[in-house]
């Protein structure tokens, strides 16, 4: 049964005011307050000005995406921006032969979000290995997409910048052909790029339904987080009817097939609108190095 959003204790997804009163205790954990948005706004931007052979965006909205990711540090900030960049051109350089039809990408139907935040304010995001078939696509492909979800989705609303996102990764189906497919040099791309360089706050990963063969790919994977990511990356079993799962993510909120009671319908389908969330994308996608500005304005996947 769907909630009464009116008597519900958990924010919708779609909630906009970041003033809304239980986001104001984490806003102070962030640092973040009127005064010191407009004093490290103009440190950042004067820093990003002076720094050599790049071409950065200025725009508040884009710069308050990576110091609220920081916490107010404009050492850190900067230093999380100049990576961001560099990052920038190693996508350029793993897309560079990646094209994508429309039609294949409109058949993607791997990532929601509960229309429910955590009672952090966090997002609820859940991925769905089993709807992707490594037999038809390539793993840059699916995470090519992701990039766009991120950008459209997680990065550029301010609530998810301030309060981050929760994670859901159900490894229902992941095969030989998923092994296979999440070859080393894509998990550090993705992983290097997603946790490393964006400005998004993971606020917990919790591991569901992951058969033996993923335990390959996951011990490869955990040394490549940051140790309090480590420390925030949980494996749950179905064996104990979901209560270990429950423990951290409140049934309310969750879809039914994890014990919850939130029927798919009424998930929210992150990959709609492909081809705009791509145009936005490519946007922010042509700042960064001057040296490679020219091929990254020309980058096109999606056809």
């Amino acid at each position: 049964m769907q909630m009464d959003k009116s008597s519900s204790p958990f924010l919708p997804y779609g909630t906009t005011d970041i003033n809304e009163p239980s986001v104001l205790p984490y806003q102070k954990e962030i640092n973040e307050s009127p005064e010191t948005r407009v004093r490290f706004l103009e440190l950042l931007r004067q820093e990003l000005k002076n720094a050599k052979d790049l071409d950065p965006c200025l725009d508040d909205d884009f710069l308050l995406q990576f110091l609220r990711v920081s916490k107010f540090d404009t050492k850190k900030t900067f230093k999380r921006l100049q990576t961001y960049y560099q990052q920038y051109d190693v996508l350029l350089d793993a897309f560079e032969k990646c094209s994508i039809p429309l039609h294949k990408a409109q058949g993607f139907n791997h990532l929601f979000i509960s229309p429910y935040r955590m009672k952090n304010n966090s997002v609820l995001v859940i991925f769905k290995n089993e709807s992707v078939d490594y037999r038809k696509c390539t793993f840059g492909e699916r995470f090519y997409l992701e990039l766009l979800f991120q950008h459209n989705l997680l990065i550029e609303t301010p609530l998810n910048q301030i309060c981050g996102a929760t994670w859901v990764f159900d490894f229902d189906g992941f095969d030989i052909h998923a092994l296979l497919a999440w070859t080393p040099g894509w998990l550090r791309t993705t992983i290097n790029f997603s946790v490393n360089s964006a400005p998004l706050r993971y606020k917990a990963m919790h591991v569901v339904n992951a058969p033996p063969i993923f335990s390959y790919t996951y011990n490869m994977v955990k040394p490549l987080f940051p140790k309090k990511i480590r420390e925030r990356l949980f494996l749950h079993s179905r064996n104990d009817g979901w209560q270990n799962l429950h423990a951290s993510i409140p049934v309310d909120i969750l879809p039914k097939q994890y014990g919850g009671n939130i029927c798919d319908e009424n998930l929210i389908s992150c990959l709609e609108n492909v081809e705009e969330m791509e145009r936005k994308f490519l946007k922010s996608f042509a700042f960064g190095s001057i040296k490679n500005q020219h091929r990254r304005k020309s980058m096109k996947v999606i056809c």
